[in-house]
């Protein structure tokens, strides 16, 4: 899976990504360097089909870290004992990325 949307800082330019579940870390053991390859990859596999006018030349290359629930998905429920509240955390920016996706 790949996502991507319009660099507001950067005209013409687009943020993509992709993300990675498999390998678990912390914030301190994490590798948090992008190779060349990494970005070349991307390009290939997911970019270039899709936006054929999107070259592979990356302005910045940045490895982002966040937590998710163990099976990967959003936690969206109401509060045990106040049930006016409904429970949306944003998981330190996952579910913020996605927010448009959940319903």
């Amino acid at each position: 899976m790949f996502y991507g949307f319009p660099a507001l800082d950067e005209a013409p330019s687009i943020k993509v990504a992709t993300e990675q579940f498999e390998t678990p870390t912390t914030a301190d053991t994490a590798d948090c360097e992008v190779d060349v390859s990494e970005i070349r990859s991307l390009h290939d596999a997911w970019v270039a089909s899709r936006l054929p006018r999107v070259t592979g030349r990356a302005e910045r290359a940045v490895r982002c870290l966040y937590t998710v629930t163990p099976d990967g998905r959003f936690i969206v429920d109401e509060h045990p004992d106040i049930r006016v509240y409904s429970w949306c955390p944003p998981v330190s920016g996952h579910g913020f990325k996605h927010s448009l996706g959940l319903r």
